[in-house]
């Protein structure tokens, strides 16, 4: 399938109506390609329960995932009808490109006085390779390479209640940080009880009527798609955050908060926010440099000392080696 899009351009140059030289953002259209791919190579790996509707009727795919080249990819909307503009603005293209999505860019058709380089060509490379190998068109729907979904625990301690917030964590196209605590698709019991067991503590359950339980019931399909070590991801997300939002008070931190700044900082330098890419030893040391820097947490994440406490705990407490946890999906929501 052949498509218009609009993506944002770099121009190095003098813009009409400037004097310097500079590295402009400019609004640019080009045609792009999205290759059908066969749905035989794109099995169904998890879906929710109550997605499935009566004949005739377009399944919900909103928290369906497929399965291809050892990953999940996420629904991102159809390739025909009213929503296929929206459904390519989602596509994230230009994350791809390089370019920040508040990124200021001047308007299509801007005119330059002088272009010392335009990267028109490469962005236009970088774009298609990224629809190439991270995004398919299966029968009339667009997917794309996403990490696992997973249900989530967040802990909202605020000044009128605390609350405990059970949720599906869907799967992104993009990372985006830390949510809460994780759980696995195919440790629905562990979450359950984690939940019950904050609500016996005096926490009051968001996400609920008090009658109906707000979580998606999910269905895997796929076993093997289920990968995700939840409890060592979940340091990963929390350090991550904390790194970037305590960057702006460098200038206030201790020596041993700064060290632990800087090693947070080169871990992820050097590899991107991911469990896989560390060993046990860097995930307890990006733990405790956490614990290091707490004080910077953004209030507005729930990344409070209760939340720590959670993610200290599930780590500390995980299954390692023959002690695994038996995980079914015997208990359904």
């Amino acid at each position: 399938m052949m498509f218009e899009h609009q993506f944002v351009n770099r121009i190095v140059g003098i813009a009409s109506g400037f004097r310097d030289v500079a590295l402009n953002h400019v609004l640019d259209k080009a045609v792009f390609e999205l290759r059908h791919r066969s749905a035989a190579d794109f099995p169904v790996a998890t879906r929710d329960r109550d997605s499935l509707r009566p004949t005739g009727w377009k399944p919900d795919l909103k928290h369906t995932t497929l399965w291809h080249d050892d990953s999940h990819w996420k629904f991102v909307g159809h390739a025909v009808g009213y929503d296929l503009p929206t459904t390519i603005a989602n596509l994230g293209t230009l994350r791809t490109a390089g370019v920040s999505p508040e990124q200021e860019s001047f308007p299509l058709g801007t005119e330059f006085r002088s272009v010392v380089e335009d990267l028109r060509g490469d962005t236009l490379l970088a774009i298609q390779d990224d629809l190439d190998r991270n995004v398919a068109l299966v029968h009339d729907a667009i997917w794309r390479r996403s990490d696992e979904p997973c249900y989530c625990l967040a802990l909202n301690n605020g000044t009128d209640a605390t609350k405990v917030i059970g949720k599906l964590r869907s799967a992104s196209a993009f990372y985006e940080g830390f949510q809460g605590q994780r759980f696995r698709l195919d440790d629905q019991e562990t979450f359950r009880d984690a939940v019950l067991d904050y609500m016996e503590r005096g926490w009051t359950l968001q996400n609920s009527n008090g009658v109906t339980w707000g979580v998606p019931d999910m269905e895997i399909l796929l076993p093997e798609s289920v990968t995700l070590e939840a409890e060592a991801q979940t340091v990963v997300d929390f350090a991550y955050s904390l790194h970037h939002d305590a960057r702006e008070d460098m200038k206030a931190m201790s020596y041993p908060e700064l060290e632990s700044y800087c090693l947070i900082k080169d871990a992820f330098d050097g590899s991107g926010p991911t469990a896989s890419s560390f060993g046990e030893n860097t995930i307890a040391e990006l733990l405790e440099c956490a614990r290091r820097l707490a004080r910077y947490a953004s209030p507005f994440k729930d990344m409070d000392a209760a939340s720590l406490a959670l993610v200290t705990d599930r780590w500390e407490n995980r299954p390692i080696g023959d002690f695994l946890a038996v995980r079914g999906q015997q208990l359904t929501f």
